[in-house]
């Protein structure tokens, strides 16, 4: 593994001192496994990542990042450890050759950088005229494996059997979950609709016992928490789905912001959406979110000295003044603020 992370690291442009740090910062860790009062033996690290640091992220993106270099037949997307490769062929068997061509390179791929694909891998055939997907096996098969031919049997295509344990075959699905998103073949996003709304109704239900107990600040912050943070999240991908599947959640949504304000079922919702809380409200000022509007904004500092110095120590000194005591004397602290 250092030998490894250092050819890329001087790849990508690393020299000097902080290549020596990073080749120092790689080498000679070991690691044991305790299991109850038992510990084992140390050993060398050889391949991964340090575990828990900051730098481990970047490592890993590091030493994943050749893979978008790699000569594929169409578009591979990554984030994070979450790899897709999408696909577009005039004819099944030319897709399902191109598929095929991009397993093989990514067989090669993982073999030179001793990783291993997730069986959790799926293939979904997007088509908008046919309710079933085409019958095709796809088999990935580990590096340690034989090469495999296809052939074309009674118009389904076929690869031959797995000849490794570590071979398997990817599962073909209707609709999967990618990044928190439920995209189904169709792309008309009703299964992710779907639990969106499962999971509002069991929300919806536990926010009327709350509503008995909580005030509305409290509520509201619920709401953002677990509703709200939900129904936004991926929007600009599904919000343009057809208004039947969308219209559920908007009833969902204004049941909740009726239960916030203790309004009735047949009272309006727009004025409750527009009206405004006594709570202290979000506001961006400068470039932080604080809690309060009447709170000076406090420039990043590095060095003790600055810290110290009064543009800093000001600023952090009228934030700590409780309110009651600004709004004795307006007058005067709306002058310091300005």
């Amino acid at each position: 593994m250092k030998f490894f992370y250092m050819y890329k690291l001087h790849r990508i442009g690393f020299r000097g001192f902080i290549y020596n740090w990073f080749k120092s910062y790689l080498s000679g860790r070991r690691q044991a496994v305790k299991i109850g009062d038992k510990l084992s033996n140390s050993a060398h690290i050889t391949l991964g990542v340090p575990q828990g640091s900051v730098l481990g992220p970047i490592f890993f993106l590091v030493y994943i990042n050749s893979i978008f270099q790699q000569n594929f037949k169409r578009r591979v997307t990554a984030f994070a450890d979450d790899l897709a490769i999408s696909y577009s062929s005039p004819t099944m068997f030319d897709l399902i050759c191109d598929i095929n061509n991009d397993s093989e390179v990514l067989r090669n791929w993982f073999s030179k950088h001793k990783l291993q694909i997730s069986e959790k891998s799926k293939l979904m055939f997007f088509n908008f005229m046919s309710s079933t997907p085409p019958d095709v096996e796809l088999v990935y098969h580990d590096p340690c494996c034989s090469k495999f031919t296809m052939f074309c049997l009674n118009k389904t295509y076929v690869s031959n059997n797995s000849c490794h344990p570590n071979c398997f075959v990817i599962e073909t699905v209707p609709e999967f979950k990618y990044l928190g998103l439920w995209v189904d073949c169709k792309l008309n996003w009703s299964v992710h609709t779907n639990v969106l709304k499962s999971y509002f109704r069991c929300v919806v239900r536990k926010f009327h016992y709350l509503s008995q107990i909580c005030t509305p600040q409290i509520l509201r912050m619920f709401y953002f928490g677990i509703f709200h943070s939900k129904l936004s999240f991926g929007i600009c991908c599904w919000g343009g789905s057809y208004l039947n599947k969308l219209k559920p959640l908007l009833t969902l949504q204004k049941c909740m912001v009726r239960k916030i304000y203790n309004a009735t079922r047949r009272s309006s919702s727009f004025p409750l959406f527009t009206r405004k809380n006594n709570s202290p409200n979000y506001r961006v000022t400068g470039s932080y979110s604080l809690r309060r509007t009447d709170l000076l904004y406090v420039p990043p500092f590095r060095t003790t000295s600055f810290m110290n110095s009064y543009s800093i120590v000001s600023r952090r000194l009228l934030n700590r003044i409780p309110r009651h005591v600004k709004d004795t004397n307006a007058q005067f602290f709306s002058r310091s603020l300005s």
